[in-house]
């Protein structure tokens, strides 16, 4: 295996539940955890886009323009900007360990 594909994942847990779970638990908890994330980040993305009426790209480009004379759109700007973030990262992350 090259090093290229070797990822490091870290996970906290007590001794006890160590000795409960297997190596494939645990990568079936990782997988579950990484969907649960990805999928609560794609509902509030799409929550924002109902919002709004638009999506992500479309609003940043209206609040870019418009400067920062709201406050209120750029703070909603700055919050969609995480879910999207965030939506990507666990994306990447739950294909990496379904892949």
């Amino acid at each position: 295996m090259s090093e290229d594909s070797i990822k490091e994942l870290a996970l906290k847990l007590s001794k006890d539940e160590v000795r409960k779970i297997d190596d494939m638990e645990i990568v079936n908890k990782l997988i579950d955890t990484a969907q649960a994330e990805f999928e609560y980040y794609k509902t509030k993305c799409r929550e924002m886009e109902a919002k709004h009426n638009t999506d992500f790209y479309s609003f940043k480009q209206r609040v870019e323009d418009a400067g920062n004379e709201n406050s209120e759109e750029y703070n909603e700007l700055t919050r969609w900007e995480s879910y999207e973030l965030a939506y990507r990262e666990w994306g990447h992350k739950f294909m990496e360990l379904v892949s």
